[in-house]
Formats: C-alpha cells, structure tokens, sequence
C-alpha cells in the first residue's frame, strides 16, 4: 500500500500546462483499478506517466516557454490555476529581493525564464532559486526549456536525486545545455562508469572538467592508476579525496605518484586515504625535504618499505592546506613558519624541478582557465596558446621527451 500510495503522489504531479505535460486528472489511476494492480504492471503505468511528463529539450522541439508563461490568458490562469499563479508571483518576489544580496542583478530576461522556470515546475522552484543565486549566468546563456529538460533527463534517465541533479546544473559547462546528444553520452557513460567501478557519480559535481574529455580518456586513466592502485579496492577513495585525478596530465601525475612511492615510501593505499594528489608537486617536495633534514621525517624498514607499512608521519599530515597548520600537525609547534619560509628559500632549484616542462605546465593552466570562462574545453584553446607562447616567448615547443612519449 505505501508504495501505491507513493506512486500516486507522483502521478498526481503539479505540473500546470495539460499542452505540455500531463496533468493531475489523466495521471490519476482509477479507484476500482487501484486494488488490482499488480507492482509490475503499476511501475509500468508510472514509467509511462513520467515519461510522458518529460520536458523535451530546444533541440528536439522549441516550446518557447518564457513566451508562453507570459502571455497565457489572465482570465484563464485566475479562473483555473490561481493558487498556483500566487505561487509561481511569490517565488519570482522571492527571488527578485535575494539577487542584490548576493551581488546579482535581475534583469526582464533573467526574470522570464524563471517565471517559465517556476510556472513548469512549482515543485523545484526553491530549487532553481537556490541554483540561479549561485549561477546567475544560466538565465542569461540557457532557455528555461533546456534547463528543465537537463533536470528531467538527470532524474529520470540517471535516477539521480534531486540534489545531485541540480548540484550538476550548477556544474555542468553551459555550452552543453543545448547539445543534448552529448550530455547524453557523456553522463550515461560516466554513470556506467561509476557503477562498474564503484565510484560517486557527484564527482563531475567536484570536477566539472571531467566532462571535457571523453569515456575513452577515463578507462586509459584507470588502467595508468591500476600501476600503483588496487583499482577495485582503491580507486573509490581515491578519486573522493583527489577529484582531479581523472583530468590532471599524465605526466604530472606519474612524476607525484613516482616521487611518493619511490622517494617518500609512501603506501599507495595512504595516497588514497589522502588527497596529496590534490597538491602541487613542488610543494610536495618541500614539505617533504624539510621534515626529512629536520629529522622528522622516519622511513619504514626496507623490506616493508611501499607493502605493509609507509613513512612516518602519516601523508595526510602533509597534505593539510596550509603552511601553518602542516607545522603544528608535525611538529607539535616546536618549528615555526619563518623557520620553514627560511629553510624552502636556500633550497637548490634542481631539488625543486620536475620533469614536466614549465611552459607545459603554464599551457595547462591557462587551457584550464580558458576552459572553465568558456565553458567547455575545446583543442583549439591549446593550439592558440601554443602559438602565444612561440610569439611571446620564442619558444619552439615541447622538448623532445614529451614528443618521443
């Protein structure tokens, strides 16, 4: 009965526009019918339902919904959907009065395509609130339309939750929004790839750019980390603690995970427990070679070395976010901060460097950066600024072991 009951409650949906979605009255299985339901035929009608209540994206059909929920008759919507209209007023009024408390501007367009926004979904409409006030742009680059239809596509093609699914609207790249057939691919792909190797979907959530590559990029990087990880046991923590292990260059993430194993003895079950990774190399290393000279640093006997037991202390001890805090989780506040700023300054610059080329590095960077402005990486970003660095910095490209690799 409870989930007769809950399947009526969904049925029953508010959705307003019987022309575009199905309405409370048609969704509503009979009475003399409700007894007599099997669950499968019952799941069945409600998959049905839902599906018939989906918001097609512009791509597939362009309902011009901001139009729509302006111009609808007046009359009609007092007569018949007056509670709803309250509530669809109250929401914009609500919305109209937070944007200058965080530093927006609600501008006739913006406030169209959430009045369409509030009108097409009542129920999510605290939802969309709380996404517009983090992410103010949507309204200006994305049609309600195609807004709606990503949620849509995320509850009931993903089955994800209604958090997870606006966390990712908050996320994805904007560009995408009106390309379906690839955020289709894109997601289904990395759901599959989650559950076969059971990760957290919301990971895109933590690093968007994951989307900018392909699922044949994800299985390459699993099968590199499957060098020094147990996949089935580790990759999990792993990539919760270190987002960007699935997007950082393979160069650069080989060199840390070599400098960790082979220099540090580190355990690579401690690097997932960590998010080291998260960290740049450099400041690895220094953090490194000042508890080792201060004598704080305690290599584990050779024949455990990397199996049963890592150095002491601990990697997460390393990995904390600030200067400050590293040294009184290590050093019990025995060293201080101008200790360690006057220990890093007469370090040589060759027990600093690695292996990747600078210039590689700033390439990235400013890909990353262009990317995230953007909205969606795109090959031609890097090219263009490959030929920047040549024109400013007459620099003739990667050195020869990048192109021998």
């Amino acid at each position: 009965m409870a989930c007769r009951r809950l399947g009526q409650i969904v049925l029953g949906g508010n959705r307003l526009w019987p022309g575009i979605t199905t309405s409370r009255k048609a969704m509503q299985i009979p009475r003399r019918l409700q007894g007599s339901l099997s669950f499968d035929t019952f799941k069945a009608r409600l998959d049905q339902k839902l599906e018939e209540s989906r918001m097609k994206p512009t791509a597939e059909a362009d309902l011009d919904l901001e139009l729509a929920a302006d111009n609808l008759d007046a009359q009609e919507r007092e007569r018949e959907l007056n509670e709803d209209l309250e509530r669809v007023k109250d929401m914009a009024q609500k919305l109209i009065d937070m944007m200058p408390r965080y530093g927006h501007e609600m501008t006739t367009k913006r406030m169209s395509r959430f009045r369409a926004l509030a009108t097409y979904q009542p129920t999510l409409g605290n939802r969309w609130i709380k996404v517009i006030l983090k992410r103010p742009e949507l309204l200006d680059e994305v049609a309600s339309q195609d807004l709606m239809a990503f949620v849509d596509f995320c509850l009931l093609d993903l089955r994800l939750t209604k958090a997870s699914s606006f966390d990712l609207v908050c996320s994805l790249p904007i560009v995408l929004f009106d390309q379906p057939s690839i955020y289709k691919d894109l997601l289904l792909n990395w759901v599959a790839l989650c559950e076969k190797n059971n990760l957290n979907v919301r990971l895109v959530i933590d690093n968007p750019n994951i989307l900018a590559m392909t699922p044949m990029d994800w299985a390459e990087r699993i099968e590199d980390l499957s060098e020094f990880f147990n996949i089935k046991k580790d990759l999990a923590t792993l990539a919760t603690n270190n987002p960007t292990v699935f997007t950082e260059t393979g160069a650069m993430l080989k060199e840390k995970l070599d400098y960790l194993v082979m220099t540090m003895v580190v355990k690579p079950q401690d690097i997932a427990h960590s998010n080291i990774l998260q960290m740049d190399l450099i400041n690895i290393k220094k953090r490194f070679l000042f508890l080792d000279r201060c004598g704080l640093y305690t290599f584990p006997n050779v024949k455990d070395a990397g199996k049963s037991t890592s150095s002491e202390p601990h990697i997460k001890e390393l990995s904390t976010s600030s200067d400050e805090k590293f040294l009184a989780n290590v050093t019990k506040g025995q060293l201080t901060i101008e200790e360690f700023d006057a220990f890093v300054d007469q370090l040589l610059p060759e027990e600093l460097a690695t292996e990747v080329d600078e210039h590689e590095l700033r390439m990235q960077r400013e890909a990353e950066e262009l990317a995230s402005e953007g909205g969606y990486y795109d090959p031609s970003i890097e090219e263009d600024i490959s030929q920047t660095y040549r024109d400013k910095h007459n620099w003739q490209g990667m050195p020869e072991k990048f192109n021998e690799k």
